[in-house]
C-alpha cells in the first residue's frame, strides 16, 4: 500500500513526540489529524492533554493499537524509542521530513518494521483530499 492508501485505509494515528507548543510540528500533526477525523494519540510524558485529547506517556500506555505511529522528534531523539516500537510490526510506522537519519531507517528496516521514510501524513493526506475531489468530479 502506498501512503496515500494508507491515509484512506487507516483510521489512527499514535504520535510520539507530540506536544502541546502550538507552533511545533508535533502539535500541528495533532491539530491536523484529529480535525479531518483520525483517532489520534499524543504520546509526550511532558503533558497531560494536547488539544483536548489524553496524552499518553508512551507506547506501553495506548489503550488500543494504532495503526500508524509517527516519530515527531528529531532522529537522534526517535532512535532512543525505536526499540520500544518492536511490537509494532503491524503498524505504519512514519519518519517524517528532519525526523530520521540512516542509522534509524537502518535499525527500523532490521527490525522489520514498516516504514514510511520521508513522508509527511499531512501532506499526504492533502494528497489524498486532492485525489478523493477529482475522483467525485
Amino acid at each position: 500500500m502506498n501512503e496515500v492508501e494508507i491515509m484512506r485505509n487507516t483510521k489512527s494515528f499514535a504520535i510520539i513526540g507530540a506536544s502541546a507548543k502550538e507552533d511545533s510540528y508535533g502539535f500541528k500533526l495533532v491539530k491536523s489529524l484529529t480535525d479531518v477525523g483520525y483517532k489520534v494519540f499524543p504520546i509526550n510524558p511532558k503533558y497531560p492533554d494536547i488539544y483536548g485529547l489524553t496524552t499518553y506517556n508512551s507506547t506501553e500506555d495506548l489503550p488500543e493499537l494504532p495503526e500508524n505511529i509517527v516519530l515527531a522528534m528529531s532522529a537522534v531523539n526517535n532512535l532512543k524509542v525505536l526499540n520500544s516500537l518492536q511490537k509494532f510490526k503491524s503498524s505504519n510506522i512514519w519518519l517524517p521530513p528532519e525526523c530520521w537519519n540512516d542509522e534509524l531507517v537502518n535499525k527500523a528496516v532490521e527490525m522489520n518494521l514498516n516504514i514510511l521514510k520521508d513522508l509527511c501524513p499531512i501532506g499526504t493526506y492533502l494528497k489524498l483530499n486532492f485525489e478523493l475531489k477529482k475522483e467525485n468530479n
